[in-house]
Order: structure tokens, then sequence, then C-alpha cells
């Protein structure tokens, strides 16, 4: 992931945007990665995504809850996966509960109705 550490400093100074930094919103991929994550830059936002987690039991996803409660990260999930019990354990911990991606007006309404906090579009309606 910040495998050119650097890069995004780099191309935002070039820009004359240094002041974006505050802007960018990364996400990690899992729990290792988090400490790589903070040492590029005090970001004051930060997604957990989980698309590349193949275990969302009760238990793996709990412990996933608590590490982002515990260093402020948004949740972010493919809206197939979300679940109302996986909504409300989230959101039972705090988390913001981001969904990806929707194009559908039916099926936002049914994921905001299951405790989506955030819904990812491609269009707007």
């Amino acid at each position: 992931m910040f495998a050119k550490k650097g890069f995004l400093k780099r191309l935002l100074a070039s820009s004359g945007r240094s002041d974006y930094m505050d802007k960018v919103i990364p996400q990690i991929y899992n729990k290792k990665q988090y400490a790589e994550y903070r040492s590029v830059y005090p970001f004051t936002y930060g997604i957990f995504t989980l698309y590349k987690t193949k275990d969302l039991s009760g238990s793996n996803l709990h412990s996933i809850a608590e590490f982002c409660y515990d260093n402020h990260l948004v949740i972010a999930i493919n809206y197939r996966l979300l679940t109302s019990a996986r909504a409300k354990l989230l959101k039972s911990k705090g988390i913001v509960v981001a969904v990806h991606t929707v194009n559908n007006t039916k099926t936002w309404k049914n994921l905001l109705k299951k405790g989506a906090s955030v819904v990812y579009t491609d269009f707007l309606y």
C-alpha cells in the first residue's frame, strides 16, 4: 500500500498543494498495515476496507471493530456482505459503516435500513 513512501507528499508538494494531505483519506486492508499508515502522515481519517478480509465471522468482525474503534477508522464493506447483524455489531462499537459501490436506488435504501452509515455510488440521483 505505501510501497512508495513519500510519493503522496511529493506529488502534492509538486502540485503546490501540500496542504491537501489533510484531505486524503487512505485505506488499509489489514491490521498489519496500520503502523505504516500512521508513519506516513497524521491523517485525520482512515478506512479499514473489508473486501480482502476472508473471515467476517462474529468474533473476527468484533476484533476488527475494536481495532477500528481504538484507531478511529471507518469500515468499508461491499454491499453484498452487509447484513443487519454485521451493521449492528459495528455500529454498537461506534464504527461508521461505509458500503460500496451501489448504483441502484432500491439497494441503497435497503442498505440504509440494514444500518449502513454511508453508501458509495458512481452516480448522483
